[in-house]
């Protein structure tokens, strides 16, 4: 597998894969997961979030690929996990109530499982690096070998929506025990709404303030993390087109969209758009940018458009929305209506 030496400070003498490893095959058997799950491992390492004692908010580590196979756990014992971030199923069902330190040796099991071999710093530090890709996890039935297909789903979002975060941070546990793959599309949300005549719900005042309780209340009910940024609405413009400068085809990965999203509704209430918030999110997600898409490029600009365009053609004219086979569903509360459209399909 080509790989590129890390340059970063707490990361020393070790190898990932090369940017574009994911899109390419893998001549020594890794599976296509797990090249993009190593990418994922190589940012967490890269901001030090395995540090012990810390308590920086760890990105989960589902890529998108979910489905449970029988597999050899770091200790060759027959196991099942997900072919996607090699998680046993309890291991996902905790994540989200997981504190700092669980989340850490969940972080750190999946290394293991993966082959990747651990070092520590030369000052003894306790952040560890990815020295080697030395071999990979043997399923005893391997993806592309299956016969079974996974269900593709478009996930579209607008980081202004809140209904959007709250379905995104729900849609593991909705769909638990299924075969599934999520494109994430960044999109406009006010550019679907022109498009179908629709008024924004803040234009009406007591809608905007019936969607915050009831946001607060729904994710309460799903235990999810959750609070206002000081202004809303805002332009989510620069948000939707950072994401984007870490696509490669205007679709983004779990990762960045969760670092988005958490950016404006875990923020203790900080405006989603101050300059030194979002100079820090910037400097966050550089390690996910990819190309053509870069930022402040008129690529960019016009990639949110092609997406919004695109949404608006499959018949979404709002977010969250999901289209799986042709069909469209929109909502947080379609997540079970998109389950079923998963085992059905």
């Amino acid at each position: 597998m080509a790989q590129t030496p890390l340059q970063a400070p707490l990361l020393t003498g070790g190898c990932v894969p090369d940017a574009n490893a994911a899109a390419q095959p893998s001549p020594d058997g890794m599976p296509r997961p797990l090249v993009r799950l190593v990418r994922l491992a190589h940012s967490v390492l890269q901001q030090g979030l395995l540090r012990q004692g810390g308590e920086q908010a760890l990105p989960s580590p589902c890529i998108g690929v979910c489905r449970m196979a029988p597999a050899r756990d770091e200790e060759g014992q027959a196991t099942e996990l997900c072919q996607g971030c090699l998680r046993r199923i309890g291991e996902i069902a905790v994540w989200g109530q997981a504190d700092a330190g669980r989340k850490r040796a969940i972080w750190r099991a999946i290394l293991l499982r993966g082959g990747l071999r651990l070092a520590q710093r030369p000052d003894g530090g306790a952040q560890p690096a990815i020295s080697d890709v030395c071999q990979t996890l043997a399923f005893d039935t391997p993806l592309e070998e299956t016969g079974e297909d996974m269900k593709h789903i478009d996930f579209y979002l607008d980081f202004v929506s809140p209904y959007a975060f709250l379905a995104f941070k729900a849609l593991p546990q909705a769909l638990l025990d299924t075969s599934y793959h999520v494109s994430y599309w960044p999109v406009a949300l006010g550019g679907l709404f022109k498009h179908h005549g629709i008024t924004a719900p803040a234009a009406v005042p007591a809608k905007h303030d019936w969607i915050r309780r009831h946001t607060f209340w729904l994710a309460g009910q799903q235990e999810t993390a959750f609070t206002w940024p000081a202004s809303h609405p805002f332009n989510s413009l620069p948000l939707l087109r950072l994401a984007l400068a870490c696509s490669e085809d205007g679709s983004i990965n779990r990762f960045t969209a969760q670092t988005v999203f958490e950016h404006v509704w875990c923020g203790a209430g900080a405006e989603a758009l101050n300059g030194a918030r979002l100079a820090a999110l910037q400097q966050a997600l550089a390690p996910q940018f990819r190309g053509p898409f870069a930022l402040g490029s008129e690529a960019a600009k016009q990639g949110l458009r092609d997406n919004t365009d695109a949404a608006a053609a499959a018949g979404v004219f709002g977010v969250p929305a999901f289209v799986i086979g042709g069909r469209m569903l929109w909502g947080l509360d379609a997540l079970p209506m998109l389950r079923e459209a998963v085992l059905a399909a």
